[in-house]
Order: C-alpha cells, then sequence, then structure tokens
C-alpha cells in the first residue's frame, strides 16, 4: 500500500500549482507513478522472492485478480536497460498490455512550459514460450496487466537474471 501525506505544492508532490490562485496546475512524475500502480488496488498480493544480491536490482511487484495478474517493475538503474523474464505456469495468456514511465532525459521533469514530458506511455511485451518478456530502460516504471485464463494463476519467472516470483 502507498499513501502520500500532502498532495500540491510539497516535495514530491503529486501536483503543483503556479501559486495560492492555483490557474494552473502541473501533474508530476509522482503523480503518474501513483496512476501506474493503482492497477494494483483491490488485487490479491502475489509472494515474491528475490535471488539477486545486486543492489540496484529491479523492483517487482505482482497482485492476482480475476483473470488477470498485474505485474509492477522499477528499473533504478541510470544507465542500463534490463530485460524481465517471467515464466507463467498454469495458466493461457492470451494478451498482455503495459505502461510505462520513463524519460531518455535523467532531468526531465513536468513543468508548467512541458507540464507532459514525462507521462505514461503504452509499451509492447512479448509472450514467448509460455513467459512474459519486458524491457524496462533505464531508471523506468513499468505496469503489466495480464489477463490469464487457467486454472491459477500461479506465476514464477526470473527478472533482473534472478528473481522468482511464485503466487
Amino acid at each position: 500500500m502507498c499513501n502520500i501525506a500532502q498532495i500540491t505544492n510539497v516535495l514530491q508532490s503529486l501536483l503543483i500549482t503556479d501559486g495560492p490562485k492555483g490557474k494552473r496546475c502541473v501533474r508530476t512524475t509522482t503523480y503518474h507513478a501513483f496512476q501506474l500502480f493503482k492497477e494494483h488496488r483491490g488485487n490479491t498480493a502475489v509472494h515474491v522472492e528475490n535471488d539477486s544480491n545486486d543492489p540496484p536490482g529491479v523492483s517487482i511487484s505482482v497482485t492476482k485478480a480475476q483473470g488477470k495478474l498485474v505485474v509492477s517493475l522499477v528499473n533504478p538503474r541510470d544507465s542500463e536497460e534490463v530485460t524481465a523474464e517471467c515464466a507463467l505456469c498454469g495458466v493461457t495468456v492470451p494478451k498482455a498490455s503495459a505502461r510505462i514511465l520513463h524519460n531518455a532525459d535523467r532531468n526531465a521533469a513536468n513543468t508548467f512550459d512541458a507540464p507532459d514530458a514525462i507521462v505514461p506511455k503504452t509499451m509492447p511485451v512479448r509472450i514467448e514460450d509460455g513467459k512474459l518478456l519486458v524491457d524496462l530502460a533505464p531508471l523506468s516504471a513499468v505496469t503489466v496487466v495480464v489477463d490469464c485464463h487457467g486454472r491459477g494463476p500461479r506465476f514464477e519467472g526470473a527478472a533482473d537474471r534472478a528473481a522468482n516470483l511464485a503466487g
């Protein structure tokens, strides 16, 4: 569960206004991260284990709901793309959709002059041989919604070379 104490005009706020009158308002990247992660609301958490000893490893959150898995991944590395590989066991996966929050400029920010410099965008994901493959750009957050049909879902896989996910 994630909460934020203040909403406007504070460090890491969701929104920035142009002053007390607030005639203009900008959604921050924090706002958009919350927007990405709201797919998890009301779902059941799936236990995640990461066998990697690599400190700047990919952060993974997984939840399940009727007929779907929601997988959120964050790549904290500032110069290395990572491909997350997650085996989907006991389910048939007809489709998956993903959105990414990323900008190639590590100093990019949403401002009054460029309010949409960093916004979630649709991105492709691949399903090959029963595995979900997600390419994580440096300094990115991604949420994947996997439509599942089958006896599960039971979710096992590897991300960032050695993350095991099981549910």
